[in-house]
């Protein structure tokens, strides 16, 4: 499979301080990469590091395109952990599914007609109709969720980032993003921290066990799949 993703004797960390050390991983194109490991482990500082966030101490980050030539950093949807988000903000579910279509954040523009084609096309596929100009601290924790995966979904990207998206969410809400990755596997590359072993050691074609540094096995029955 081509490499889309390499990372080679990686060391990052803050401060000065190592997170991770010597971690070496290659991601391929329409990979589903599980990332797992006890809290303090490396797996949100390796995923800063994958998406461009933080500098490596030592080693490298590559991604490469169709030809397998070098280039920046691919386009990336991020769903992040369900605490990070600040629920009073006055803010409509439709509105925060739009700023996944913003190339400059926080630089205001209006939306191009292919911008509200590409924002209600990911909203019906989540079916948020009902909910879109409703103000997210209305929302139940499966709404919102649903909401900020439409966000990172609207804009097409090659990788999607979704880190413990599993968390404060019921049964159903699990399940029916459990059915969103089953569609997306095999049709774009997912990376995916989870506490869900079971899920990730289940689904996850290639599986990353982080603790400090990285043991990476390929799931050979989601290859032969």
């Amino acid at each position: 499979m081509q490499t889309l993703i390499q990372l080679d004797n990686l060391t990052a960390g803050y401060d000065g301080r190592p997170q991770i050390k010597d971690v070496c991983l290659h991601i391929c194109r329409n990979d589903f990469v599980g990332i797992i490991g006890p809290n303090g482990g490396g797996k949100t500082t390796l995923l800063r590091v994958i998406m461009g966030l933080l500098e490596p101490m030592e080693g490298s980050v590559r991604y490469f395109d169709e030809q397998g030539r070098e280039t920046a950093c691919p386009r990336i949807g991020y769903l992040p952990q369900y605490n990070d988000i600040d629920r009073d903000f006055p803010i409509t579910v439709r509105e925060v599914v739009n700023t996944g279509l913003l190339k400059n954040p926080g630089f205001w523009r209006k939306n191009s007609e292919e911008d509200e084609r590409l924002t209600d096309e990911v909203i019906q596929t989540l079916r948020l109709e009902r909910l879109q100009d409703r103000a997210i601290g209305e929302l139940s924790g499966g709404e919102l969720q649903r909401t900020l995966m439409a966000r990172a979904l609207v804009a097409q990207p090659q990788i999607i980032v979704l880190d413990e998206p599993n968390t404060y969410i019921d049964c159903r809400t699990e399940l029916q993003m459990h059915r969103l990755l089953e569609e997306m596997d095999g049709k774009r590359t997912i990376i995916m921290v989870s506490h869900n072993r079971h899920y990730i050691e289940e689904h996850a074609k290639t599986v990353v066990r982080m603790e400090v540094t990285a043991t990476v096995e390929k799931n050979e029955r989601c290859y032969g799949s």
